[in-house]
């Protein structure tokens, strides 16, 4: 009889998985997929996510699905010139002792890679899972189907790891909190963009769009497009991923014009809204949430695998390090959560004004945070812990008084 059932085998769950059969729990992972498919979800990891994967001794793992490491970050934009831009790209490996920056990945490839590292460490995967019902309690059931037929569990302890619209989250009753809406995206993958600078990801504003670029290897690069929320269409429809790779071609912030001449989709494109959730208390008598089932931050500042792989880190050590699994076991963990996603929260709110105010007196905001950020380096505490992570700055990094001092025009 499986000690633990996960619910959900992408990042997070099989990530769990792996610890835990490591570590001589017997576990069951239910999967709702026969097979990973691109859905345009989070593949970057800042230099803080690389140190999670480090101290779970799961970066060997992460790096098999054309995982690269990008040493640098460029800000291209409406803030300066190209040619500076490029010459004067920040170094990650300079960001955190020991971490050479972060890591690029395939989102389905990592959860292939993960799953078969579950299943090799003894876990038991079942795929093609349907009908999940859990009832709470000190012994939980689960009951689903399987393409083999009904099965019935009674384990220790319920995972829910099965993403945003989590089935388990739903079934005990957990309510997530909102942020509202800030800004609307979509991404794709892109091959063809062999001209793109080796191993530098980017970001910037230009018109009225905030753009991400993480490549990979094999010309390939991830994109994403931000921009206003009162236009939630505006890369929806059966040419939304053309239309992508033709606004990436516009922008006018690159060194280089033709970066993205060759460009082409190679995978679907996703548009979602930009918000906030959370849930302070990711617990219950016999189930516990990890991940976006959890809640997630927004996208917009590329979290969500970071904080995946540190809920995984902390459930993991709570669960090997004693053989009380009843929810006072997970309150440590809930509570560094809360605090995390509060402070991430924060960060995000403060980009997102820095970062996607597409108005002329936007823009004058961000020459002046650049101009601060030159400076007095401390100027971007408001927006530093996309990078270092929330426990490495001050509480008062997260503040809306920090925020307003970055942005102030002169």
């Amino acid at each position: 009889m499986s000690d633990v059932v996960i619910v959900g085998g992408g990042i997070a769950g099989s990530s769990l998985a792996i610890l835990l059969a490591r570590g001589g729990v017997d576990v069951t992972v239910l999967e709702r997929t026969t097979a990973y498919e691109d859905r345009v979800r989070g593949e970057t990891m800042p230099p803080w996510g690389y140190r999670e994967l480090v101290l779970t001794g799961l970066l060997d793992v992460f790096l098999r699905a054309e995982g690269v490491v990008a040493q640098r970050y460029a800000g291209y934009g409406d803030t300066e010139d190209p040619d500076v831009a490029h010459a004067t790209a920040f170094d990650a490996s300079s960001v955190l002792p020991g971490t050479p920056g972060s890591v690029n990945l395939s989102h389905p490839g990592a959860c292939q890679a993960l799953a078969e590292e579950a299943a090799e460490a003894g876990a038991q995967v079942l795929r093609g899972v349907r009908g999940i019902a859990v009832t709470l309690g000190e012994r939980p059931e689960i009951s689903f189907r399987t393409p083999a037929g009904p099965q019935t569990l009674r384990p220790r302890l319920v995972v829910g790891a099965d993403g945003r619209g989590s089935v388990v989250r739903k079934q005990i009753g957990a309510e997530l909190e909102h942020s509202g809406v800030r800004t609307f995206a979509s991404g794709v993958l892109l091959d063809g963009v062999e001209k793109w600078p080796r191993m530098t990801n980017a970001v910037g504003t230009w018109d009225d769009v905030y753009y991400l670029v993480f490549p990979r290897g094999e010309d390939r690069a991830r994109v994403y497009l931000f921009w206003d929320k009162n236009q939630p269409q505006r890369f929806a429809g059966p040419q939304a991923s053309v239309r992508m790779v033709e606004q990436m071609a516009s922008l006018g912030c690159f060194p280089e014009p033709d970066w993205f001449a060759a460009a082409r989709p190679v995978s679907p494109v996703a548009s979602y809204p930009m918000e906030d959730t959370w849930i302070d208390r990711p617990y219950a008598p016999g189930v516990v949430l990890i991940g976006d089932a959890a809640g997630w931050n927004d996208p917009l500042i590329g979290q969500g695998l970071s904080i995946a792989v540190r809920d995984v880190r902390l459930v993991a050590a709570a669960l090997l390090g004693t053989t009380d699994w009843s929810p006072a076991a997970f309150e440590d963990y809930a509570s560094e959560r809360a605090e995390r996603m509060r402070r991430l929260r924060a960060t995000a709110e403060a980009v997102t004004r820095l970062r996607c105010d597409f108005t002329p007196q936007g823009k004058q905001r961000r020459l002046a945070a650049f101009a601060r950020f030159a400076a007095d380096p401390k100027a971007r505490l408001p927006i530093a812990a996309g990078l270092v992570g929330p426990e490495a700055l001050p509480p008062e990094a997260f503040t809306r008084e920090a925020a307003d001092r970055m942005l102030a025009l002169p």
